[in-house]
C-alpha cells in the first residue's frame, strides 16, 4: 500500500519544432526526483500512481467549474498526480501550477472526469462474439440435429463469462471505476497533506 499526496496540475501546451504538445511543468527540477537519478515521468509511475487525466475535457475543450473542480480553458488541461509527500511539497512550492487537494476533491476529479467515461462492466469481444457464434449454431442446428445443437448449448463455464462478478473473461465489473475501487486496485492510501486545497 502506498501512502500517497493528490496534487492537481494545470497541463498547458506549447509548440516544439512546429508540433503543439503538452507543457508539463519541469519536474526534473525537484530534489526529490535529481535524487532519484530518474526522470521525473519514471518517477511518477514508480513512485506514485501516475498521471489521472481529465478525460473529459482536453486542451481543445473548455468546461466550466464544477464542485471542487476548478474551470478547465481552452488550451489547458487538469490532471491529478498522486505521489509521495515529498514530492506533492517540493512541486506545490516549486510551480505555480500545483496544488495538493483533498481526498475529497480528488474523488471528485476522479469520478466527475477521470472515470466519468469508463464503462462500468469490461466487456471482451472476441469472447462473447464466440459465445454468440455457438447461440446461433444451436439454434440453427436445433431441429436438424438435436444432439449436435445439445453440445453447443452455454455451459456453465460460459455462462460465468456473461456474470460481471465472475473473474472469468467475458463481462467483468470495472475494478478502476469507482474511487474507492481505484484506490483497492492501485494499493493506494490518500494521506491527508499538512494544507489542503479545495
Amino acid at each position: 500500500m502506498h501512502d500517497l499526496v493528490p496534487v492537481r496540475v494545470v497541463i498547458g501546451m506549447k509548440v516544439v519544432n512546429g508540433r503543439v504538445t503538452q507543457d508539463y511543468p519541469d519536474f526534473n527540477k525537484l530534489p526529490v526526483v535529481k535524487a532519484s537519478a530518474m526522470d521525473w515521468a519514471y518517477y511518477v509511475d514508480k513512485e506514485g500512481s501516475g498521471w489521472l487525466y481529465d478525460s473529459v475535457c482536453g486542451h481543445c475543450e473548455e468546461l466550466p467549474g464544477e464542485g471542487s473542480i476548478p474551470p478547465s480553458p481552452r488550451g489547458m488541461q487538469l490532471g491529478v498526480l498522486l505521489v509521495p509527500k515529498q514530492f506533492a511539497d517540493e512541486a506545490v512550492a516549486m510551480f505555480a501550477e500545483c496544488q495538493v487537494i483533498s481526498e475529497a476533491a480528488c474523488q471528485e476529479f476522479y469520478e466527475k472526469r477521470v472515470s466519468a467515461d469508463q464503462p462500468a462492466v469490461d466487456v471482451d469481444q472476441g469472447v462473447l462474439s464466440g459465445m454468440a457464434a455457438k447461440v446461433i449454431l444451436a439454434n440453427a442446428l436445433r431441429a436438424s440435429d438435436p444432439a449436435l445443437a445439445a453440445k453447443l448449448d452455454l455451459s456453465p463455464e460460459d455462462k460465468r463469462c456473461l456474470d460481471p462478478d465472475m473473474p472469468e473473461r467475458g463481462c467483468r465489473r470495472n475494478p478502476r471505476k469507482s474511487w474507492e475501487g481505484f484506490k483497492k486496485h492501485a494499493g493506494v492510501r490518500i494521506v491527508h497533506p499538512s494544507s489542503p486545497g479545495p
